[in-house]
């Protein structure tokens, strides 16, 4: 307005949010109030440039760095399905420390529009083809999903050859392990083992049992102190070795006071080593626990995995789920990995909190 314009530029709108996570929708109530004009179509146009940006960054990171196209869509799962290669049994995920042996090649993935057939599919790969993905049927690799980024590690061959997990991801109901051969060749039907790099997986760990005790903390300083009618919903979050990222519902900017309040819940936690339980249980029966926490609008399977923070067994939890006892714990459906006690996590600490849209709120 001192320059004399009528207008916020786009490019400044787009700044306060990309780089301020100030909400658009306030930027432009705020230039209203002032009798200033908003260019919407610069905002939009460098928040589609910026999308785009991210996708293939995705993109990037899915093809192993490659420049192809790692993909699972319908025309390779139906391959799959279609050559009789069954689900892959992923359970051993949740151990920690082990190498799993016995495991079977089921697929070898060299990328779509790879192959005559455009699918991608072959019998065998090396280094030559750059980056590949392996089917097996067993894999002790975490896949990126509820938030939780994926875990690293090798794949080792019977017959000598290694290949470097960088992404796993779950496709339908098969684990696409994707990465570099650095040594030999993989073929169809090859026994080999899975090596979960366990040392990134730690932090990772951490981050997600962290993230479960600052939802609840939110609800405990927001919501439950100050008996306010008032909700909080997660609306996303994220997990990885460097940090944990939370989104939720709530319309103003936490003041510090609440925010010291959260944290020190956090850090009390964690010095009260509470035990971290995961258990599956009957859907219709973990939805009766009075203080869970469920992502709104999310659809659980049947049975569903329930994670608890807290001293008391989820298996008392659920002979009396409606118990108003259970409001001190965390407890979430969630299918990540986590601590066995909060006290693993060893410290917790607040960096930023800021709105990124309208009434939603980032930690």
């Amino acid at each position: 307005k001192k320059e004399g314009k009528d207008t916020v530029s786009g490019k400044k709108a787009f700044f306060l949010y990309d780089t301020l996570g100030f909400p658009i929708d306030l930027t432009e109530l705020m230039a209203e109030e002032v009798n200033l004009k908003l260019d919407k179509e610069g905002y939009e146009a460098l928040m589609k440039e910026e999308r785009q940006i991210s996708i293939d960054a995705h993109q990037n990171k899915m093809s192993g760095s490659s420049g192809k196209d790692m993909r699972l869509v319908a025309e390779q799962t139906s391959t799959l399905v279609g050559k009789g290669v069954k689900s892959t049994d992923d359970s051993a995920k949740y151990l920690w420390g082990q190498q799993l042996t016995g495991c079977t090649t089921k697929a070898v993935f060299i990328g779509r529009n790879e192959t005559e057939d455009k699918i991608g599919f072959v019998e065998s790969a090396s280094s030559e083809n750059g980056a590949i993905g392996l089917i097996l049927d067993k894999s002790a690799f975490y896949a990126m999903a509820g938030g939780q980024i994926n875990d690293t590690g090798t794949i080792l061959s019977t017959n000598g050859a290694v290949m470097t997990v960088e992404n796993v991801q779950l496709y339908g109901q098969f684990v696409l392990h994707v990465g570099q051969v650095t040594d030999g060749t993989f073929s169809v039907g090859d026994e080999v083992s899975c090596k979960v790099d366990y040392v990134r997986r730690s932090p990772i760990a951490s981050n997600h049992t962290m993230t479960h005790v600052l939802n609840h903390a939110l609800r405990e300083v927001l919501v439950t102190r100050t008996n306010s009618s008032a909700s909080i919903d997660q609306k996303g979050s994220l997990v990885d070795e460097t940090k944990l990222r939370f989104d939720f519902s709530w319309g103003a900017p936490l003041r510090l006071e609440e925010l010291k309040e959260v944290e020190c819940i956090c850090a009390e936690r964690i010095e009260s080593a509470v035990p971290v339980e995961a258990q599956v249980a009957p859907l219709e029966t973990a939805r009766k626990i009075s203080s869970l926490r469920a992502v709104f609008g999310e659809t659980y399977p049947d049975p569903v995995r329930v994670v608890s923070v807290g001293h008391k067994k989820i298996d008392d939890i659920l002979q009396n789920p409606e118990d108003a006892a259970w409001s001190d714990y965390s407890i979430e459906f969630c299918g990540g990995i986590h601590l066995t006690n909060t006290e693993e996590a060893e410290a917790f600490v607040l960096i930023s909190e800021e709105g990124i849209a309208k009434g939603i709120r980032r930690i």
